[in-house]
């Protein structure tokens, strides 16, 4: 529902869809995949600050276990810049 409402340009309910989808995870790599709509969500909305603040978290967690750990940084960097942000 979260991902349907972000592609409707929906991104508050997005952000509050992402957010439950968070809690009821049944694991690090849904809840990982679920803090990544959450942040995207955040970039859409114009919410910059929140969105690197979870793509952070992101980072954090992944860190030394997986890709996001080494590209993380510059997926979220990235995503602010186009909007010229940073």
């Amino acid at each position: 529902m979260a991902k349907a409402y972000l592609e409707c340009k929906m991104y508050d309910e997005a952000i509050v869809a992402y957010k439950k989808a968070m809690t009821m995870a049944q694991g690090d790599w849904d809840r990982k995949g679920y803090m990544f709509g959450l942040a995207n969500s955040y970039v859409s909305a114009g919410k910059y600050a929140e969105a690197l603040a979870e793509y952070e978290d992101i980072i954090k967690i992944s860190a030394g276990r997986h890709i996001l750990s080494r590209y993380g940084r510059k997926i979220a960097l990235g995503c602010l810049c186009k909007r010229k942000y940073v």
